[in-house]
């Protein structure tokens, strides 16, 4: 064999090497995602999480540091700064609610603003919009009504079940400035939500 043809057959050896290596990772990295997702649901039944901290009131949990300034990024390119991080800390709600639909398999926008921006983000993109939740979507809190969300930039969280009457809902999320990987809210009554006092329908 020329010494031509014996180069190029290492080459496209190592690219089909590569390429079956990146489906791989990419299923394993699914089944993954899935047992997190899994135990999201059942670790609430089991009782406290190792990795996850359950909100005591089922609202949002109070960690929000506005003054934390130690932003880091995710090695995923996931647009949105950590703080404190570094990854794999917590720190930040836009920044899982990015990697939730990421790790799903769709990137939403670089260009996406703070978590009260995300409902006009969204609607811009052309995303389905809806006032009921549903398990996998983004539950926006554009209003800083200091229950559900802290401040006036707002806060977002990932669906992760709905009852079956769409009246609760739980979800996974993070605070800005809070290192917690993960924090756990289950039982979020969409009409306590939805009034005036709260987020007055902008869910």
């Amino acid at each position: 064999m020329p010494p031509l043809t014996f180069w190029q057959a290492i080459s496209i050896r190592r690219y089909i090497s590569g390429s079956m290596n990146r489906r791989f990772l990419a299923k394993l990295l699914g089944v993954i995602l899935l047992i997190l997702l899994i135990s999201i649901e059942v670790g609430p039944l089991l009782g406290h999480s190792v990795y996850a901290e359950i909100t005591p009131l089922n609202h949002t949990s109070p960690g929000v540091d506005e003054t934390c300034r130690q932003i880091s990024f995710s090695p995923d390119n996931n647009p949105f700064g950590l703080c404190p991080g570094p990854y794999p800390q917590g720190g930040n709600c836009v920044w899982w609610g990015w990697e939730m639909w990421h790790l799903l398999g769709y990137d939403l926008p670089r260009n996406w603003g703070n978590a009260a921006d995300w409902i006009a983000d969204a609607e811009r993109t052309g995303l389905p919009m809806g006032t009921t939740p549903r398990v996998g979507s983004i539950a926006v809190f554009p209003v800083g009504d200091g229950v559900w969300a802290f401040t006036s930039i707002g806060h977002v969280a990932f669906v992760t079940s709905v009852s079956g009457d769409g009246s609760t809902f739980n979800v996974t999320y993070q605070n800005y400035g809070d290192p917690t990987p993960m924090h756990v809210g289950t039982g979020y009554p969409v009409s306590v939500i939805n009034q005036p006092r709260y987020q007055h329908n902008n869910l």
